[in-house]
């Protein structure tokens, strides 16, 4: 019989000999030159096979038995940089299907992200595109459309730079990026994942602090079931679809889209021109629906404030991204608001101004249409109070940006209690028509001209 103490003491000299031999293996990978060579091996092995410029300088494997490769460089058509990644990690079993062209991995980590996407003069594919080329499989007589499949992919610290070279301006730039995907899914030219939380900085849009979304792309459109966006302390939710129609991301001019906002809230200090007149934190709640292209879009909205107040219509914009030749037009556009909303939402010193009016007027309901671009404006208003009613004809006017404004008013009075808005102790009302007419040169507002008629008064 075959002693127990003797097989103890085999058992815990072959354990020793494996431990002692893993720790030797795991500390000959922690060496400089072996993760320089290991870096080396795996360089060569992706560039012969993908014909590719990509370096690596560093590849480890630690005890978890991930692989972590450091310092990547991949480098496009144009010899620039494409993708940066400070540390990669992943599994063996990752990077063993990688060299077999089969990119569906469990989990994907990247720390120190640089990408830079760009498409180039006369050029009809991004870099990224011609980069995806080289990944095919195309061994077999008939190529496999290229896949890249990850369970969960997480970026840290990550930066992306976007650019069209044939489009003006086109030049975007996202920092201090930190995204969590779930089923991220690249098959066949179309991308979809579902994004867990995504929160980071743009040149365009400001903070982003926080983003969730299921996200499908293609080269022919985007499209969102859902969204959720956290924005300076905006917070945008909704879905969309933009239909490319020949253009991408960098350009966006050839595409038409469709876009639902429900229950946002809106920081209307974040709009500059309205800025120096609001106190901070003053919010608006909106539904939107935005369609057509950029050259020729409709807005539907209505925007919900304090005290009830609202705004509500659809506008349309034509060459809104094109300074001097923006038109905009509404059929449908209603306000309404109070004393109390203004005095919620203005600073102390322009709600002074308005409130020996609006303390008087009760609900103000203004219902208009107007038509405008950048030397002409015309505006057809009917303004109700508890006072009486209104209904200014303004037209706004001028030869050139570097003139200033004429204005025309044509208004109409009815049943217009004057007495009570100018605090007289006798009861005045009027029914009239007025013409006014002046210039507007600098915000400064000089009245040129006045006639009227008063058909009634009481």
């Amino acid at each position: 019989m075959f002693p127990i103490n003797k097989f103890k003491k085999i058992a815990i000299l072959s354990v020793s000999i494996l431990i002692l031999l893993g720790g030797l293996f795991f500390f000959i990978l922690s060496l400089e030159s072996v993760q320089t060579q290991f870096a080396q091996q795996i360089t060569q092995n992706v560039n012969n096979r993908f014909d590719t410029d990509i370096s690596i300088q560093k590849a480890s494997i630690n005890l978890k038995g991930e692989v972590l490769i450091r310092d990547i460089l991949i480098q496009d058509h144009h010899q620039d940089s494409l993708l940066f990644v400070q540390e990669l990690k992943t599994s063996l079993n990752g990077l063993d299907r990688f060299l077999n062209r089969n990119y569906d991995f469990k989990s994907i980590g990247l720390d120190g992200v640089q990408f830079f996407l760009t498409q180039y003069p006369n050029e009809t594919q991004s870099s990224l595109q011609y980069f995806i080329e080289k990944l095919k499989d195309t061994t077999d007589l008939k190529p496999k459309a290229f896949s890249f499949k990850s369970e969960i992919l997480d970026l840290n610290n990550a930066a992306v730079v976007i650019e069209d070279m044939n489009i003006l301006n086109s030049r975007s730039s996202f920092w201090d990026i930190d995204l969590a995907l779930e089923a991220f899914n690249f098959e066949k030219e179309i991308m979809s994942v579902n994004i867990q939380s995504l929160n980071g900085t743009s040149d365009l849009y400001g903070s982003i602090n926080s983003f969730k979304a299921d996200i499908r792309y293609s080269s022919e459109s985007l499209s969102s079931k859902s969204f959720a966006l956290k924005l300076n302390k905006n917070e945008i939710n909704g879905s969309g679809l933009v239909t490319f129609h020949s253009g991408n991301l960098a350009n966006l001019n050839p595409a038409e889209f469709f876009i639902q906002l429900d229950e946002n809230i809106i920081e209307l200090n974040d709009i500059a021109f309205l800025k120096p007149y609001l106190k901070t934190q003053s919010m608006l709640k909106a539904d939107v629906v935005a369609k057509g292209s950029l050259q020729d879009f409709e807005l539907s909205f209505k925007l919900k404030g304090a005290y009830r107040s609202l705004i509500e219509g659809t506008i349309q914009v034509v060459d809104g991204f094109q300074k001097d030749e923006i038109r905009i037009n509404s059929n449908a556009f209603s306000i309404k608001t109070s004393d109390r909303a203004l005095d919620a939402i203005l600073l102390k010193e322009t709600y002074e101004q308005l409130k020996p009016y609006t303390t008087k007027t009760g609900d103000l309901i203004i219902d208009s249409k107007f038509t405008g671009d950048k030397n002409n404006w015309n505006i057809i208003a009917n303004v109700k109070t508890k006072l009486g009613t209104m209904s200014p004809n303004v037209e706004l006017k001028r030869a050139s940006t570097t003139q200033p404004w004429e204005y025309a008013v044509a208004l109409d009075v009815d049943s217009f209690d004057f007495g009570t808005l100018l605090n007289q102790k006798m009861p005045i009302k009027g029914t009239a028509s007025l013409l006014i007419n002046g210039i507007i040169d600098k915000s400064k507002v000089t009245l040129m001209d006045s006639k009227g008629l008063i058909n009634q008064l009481e």
